[in-house]
């Protein structure tokens, strides 16, 4: 099924157009994203490795889930719609906190790609074990715990046993953010 896409100004206004996903990341035309983090009250980030099935970054892990905002969606049903699918839980907006609006302007010379993203980033208090989430397999090939202080340490030494997507900065900025609300 193709997946379509609002297209939005540099100033994230819509501009009354819709584009197929890989039509937006080819002609590096801005639109939006929604990112969920979500963590223990053990302050255990829950981390996933993405699925071989993955265009972008397969095998590589993530800290966060969430996806694009598709076309006549908003960041909250994209938030909410992207972990029932990734992870099939069913949560209401209120159970997620927002954490705040980001930009990703990345071009990848090699995939000859750009991507312009307006984000927003929520935060998904939950104390659910691994072994009781039941991961999409063709988005997630596992999860896991990572203790926040141990993960930001990963994220600023790379780590060859364990690759992460090229987002530590974001990550970074980010993981520090939560940090300060969790305390």
């Amino acid at each position: 099924m193709v997946e379509f896409i609002d297209i939005v100004d540099e100033n994230n206004k819509f501009l009354v157009m819709k584009k197929k996903r890989n039509d937006v990341h080819k002609n590096g035309d801005w639109h939006r994203s929604s990112h969920i983090i979500i963590i223990n009250h053990k302050n255990e980030v829950l981390c996933n490795k993405r699925s071989s099935k993955k265009k972008w970054f397969p095998y590589h892990w993530d800290v966060i889930f969430g996806g694009h905002v598709k076309s006549g969606e908003t960041f909250e049903t994209t938030a909410i719609s992207e972990l029932k699918e990734e992870l099939c839980i069913d949560i209401e907006m209120d159970e997620l906190k927002f954490i705040g609006d980001f930009t990703s302007n990345r071009e990848d010379k090699e995939k000859s790609t750009v991507n312009r993203e307006f984000i927003k980033v929520y935060l998904l208090q939950t104390d659910k074990p691994v072994d009781r989430f039941e991961i999409q397999e063709e988005e997630v090939s596992e999860i896991k715990y990572i203790p926040i202080k141990k993960l930001i340490g990963i994220l600023k030494h790379v780590n060859p046993k364990m690759k992460f997507i090229p987002e530590q900065e974001y990550y970074l900025l980010i993981l520090s953010k939560i940090e300060s609300i969790v305390r």
